[in-house]
């Protein structure tokens, strides 16, 4: 056979294989993929546009073998229609003539005529549309979580068959609460940062921003009683240099100091100035684009030192002054000119006695110059053994998930928590808000809370199961979770039943607070071994699972070793002070070197992982106020021991 004939015969192999191939792919391509159009009204609020991008995106995801398209118009009657908003703001819900029930300005809706291959998605409000998005998200298994979403391990085919809900919220007015205190806090963010948690927040239906405001924060410029307010710093006014012997410099990028991303750059008074109102402008348009309110809530037993003298009875470090309604409403008015984007102005009344829950006062814009709340009873709202009270008007009952002196820990307290939110609920509270100091660990309890304030019945570790067993798939990495979870909450327990400051941050944190000649109390090595399991717990479930779950799970391993790390720390410093009562000073100066040691493995095991200015922030911290007074203490034994 000669070499024309053969190169002929493979040529016509070639061209048949390629056809049958070209066939066998479109064909699947064809019987596969199914033309999806995700439709919103031509009218359609800006929220229900987003909501339909937002359904779009969330179908290619979920589906290996979609085609979706989104607009305003029906593009061709084949394949399958999703509407979105409700029948008042899209023609297609109500041409078509779905079963729509009667809900609330927030209830959220699917109904579906499989038949047709129609599918209508929304609420009464446009923000209440983007929520049954979102719910439609989750119910796919995409988990939402403060530092991002987390998609399903595997797309799998389209079908929606099945899928119709009507819910409506237990909790109406579901906030949250940022901003704060302290480097390691959301003080520290930046507005992309702050930007990107809101964006996360509306996915869990959080309707409410509370904006939580220092006398020492920069957000607002007024006068009272002939006094200008000058102060504008962060973090009490502390500064963090990060040169000489800083643990942990991978984290800052070469930075020198620690500063607020935002304003590193401003120079003069005035610059600064603009670029703090647009910072919390910004923030609170961001909020208010995903249909939320804004807050500003104050302490009314704080305020900037300059205006100690026009307040009778004040001193420059206030703790337990009432400002007066006279006061409150000055203020309020200056925030409400400089923010017309605020809806309310909130004063933190009081904490329960075992500080489960905090009663907050609010004002409406419209009320700030008529109506303010009593400001002036300063009593304790509750204890361990007596109901939460009924609501009062304008109030809002703050949820504490965490504990403010236990924060650079990893903590859960979610018992409390669910007993806590149960009781408000049942007591006719409609206004919750919560604001951990990070997102850290609080991820996964907020994740609980956003679910439960819809619907009351769901348990904490139906949460985590629902929460973990989807994002990884593996329902043995789930129960390790939950047993690791177990642990966490016994040691959070112990330290808040025993010492709740055993690790409080600040200045003489470590030496001050633990270089004390006691005993070591025996709940310490109890609580160091529920950390132990915690963090073992973690590794083994990390190592089993693959996805978006995987370094989540790394980065609250690492945070387990951190805090063992540090809890070495502690309890060598307390060696250290033991022995040199009883006249060893080379005993003393072994246990100072080992917390030394410990100190520093502590801050790089965080720095390995730092993933935000709130980390980083802690980091600053602790080599400020826990490793720098170590080597000071142990470079004075030194020189006592010379």
């Amino acid at each position: 056979m000669t070499h024309s004939i053969i190169h002929r015969i493979f040529h016509q192999y070639r061209v048949l294989a390629t056809v049958l191939l070209t066939t066998v792919y479109m064909g699947s391509t064809v019987e596969a993929a199914e033309f999806v159009q995700v439709i919103h009204g031509p009218e359609a609020a800006p929220l229900e546009k987003l909501a339909a991008s937002e359904l779009a995106d969330t179908l290619g995801r979920v589906f290996d073998d979609v085609d979706v398209r989104s607009g305003s118009v029906i593009a061709r009657r084949a394949g399958t229609i999703l509407f979105v908003g409700n029948p008042d703001t899209n023609p297609g819900i109500a041409r078509n003539n779905f079963k729509w029930p009667k809900v609330t300005d927030q209830g959220i809706v699917i109904v579906s005529n499989d038949e047709q291959k129609l599918h209508a998605v929304g609420g009464r409000s446009p923000a209440a549309t983007l929520w049954a998005v979102y719910e439609l998200g989750h119910q796919l298994g995409i988990r939402y979580l403060l530092r991002g979403d987390v998609d399903p391990l595997h797309k799998r085919s389209f079908d929606l068959s099945d899928i119709e809900f009507t819910i409506e919220p237990q909790v109406r007015q579901r906030g949250w609460e940022t901003i704060g205190a302290g480097a390691h806090s959301f003080e520290s963010w930046g507005l992309s940062d702050h930007q990107r948690l809101i964006g996360q927040l509306a996915k869990m239906r959080f309707n409410h921003l509370i904006l939580k405001i220092e006398p020492w924060h920069p957000f607002l410029q007024h006068n009272f009683e002939g006094v200008t307010k000058t102060t504008g710093t962060f973090w009490y006014g502390r500064k963090y240099a990060l040169t000489g012997d800083i643990v942990g410099k991978k984290a800052f990028g070469g930075a020198k100091f620690f500063s607020h991303p935002t304003f590193a750059e401003t120079n003069s008074p005035a610059d600064r100035i603009a670029a703090q109102q647009h910072f919390l402008a910004s923030l609170i348009d961001s909020a208010r684009s995903y249909g939320m309110t804004v807050s500003v809530q104050l302490r009314r037993s704080r305020f900037a030192p300059e205006f100690a003298k026009a307040l009778k009875g004040s001193s420059s470090k206030p703790r337990l002054l009432s400002i007066s309604p006279t006061v409150f409403r000055e203020v309020a008015t200056s925030w409400f000119g400089t923010y017309p984007g605020l809806d309310q102005v909130s004063w933190l009344k009081s904490w329960s006695a075992n500080r489960r829950y905090g009663i907050v006062a609010c004002v409406q814009r419209e009320a700030a110059e008529t109506s303010i709340p009593v400001l002036d009873r300063d009593r304790t709202v509750a204890n361990n053994k007596i109901q939460i009270p009924a609501p009062t008007k304008d109030s809002r009952l703050s949820l504490a998930i965490h504990s403010p002196t236990l924060d650079m820990l990893p903590q859960t307290h979610s018992q409390e928590v669910q007993r806590t939110l149960q009781d408000a609920v049942n007591t006719g509270w409609t206004s919750v808000s919560v604001g951990p100091s990070t997102v850290n660990e609080f991820s996964q309890d907020i994740h609980y809370v956003s679910r439960a304030m819809w619907d009351l019945s769901v348990e904490p570790a139906a949460s985590h199961k629902d929460l973990w067993a989807t994002t990884t798939g593996n329902e043995s990495a789930s129960d390790r979770l939950w047993l690791g979870r177990q642990h966490l909450e016994q040691a959070s327990a112990l330290i808040l039943a025993n010492d709740p400051d055993l690790v409080n941050l600040g200045p003489g944190m470590l030496i001050k607070r633990h270089y004390i000649a006691e005993p070591i109390p025996a709940w310490w090595q109890e609580a160091t071994d529920a950390y132990t399991q915690y963090m073992i717990e973690l590794y083994r479930a990390q190592g089993a699972v693959d996805g978006g779950a995987k370094p989540i799970l790394f980065y609250y391993a690492k945070r387990g070793e951190f805090v063992l790390e540090y809890l070495g720390a502690v309890k060598s410093v307390r060696e250290a002070a033991l022995a040199e009562k009883a006249g060893d000073t080379e005993k003393a100066i072994e246990h100072l070197e080992a917390a030394l040691e410990s100190t520093y493995n502590c801050i790089n095991t965080l720095s390995d992982v730092a993933r935000n200015q709130g980390d980083r922030g802690l980091i600053a911290v602790l080599n400020a106020d826990a490793y720098r007074p170590l080597v000071a203490e142990l470079e004075r034994l030194l020189e006592e021991e010379n």
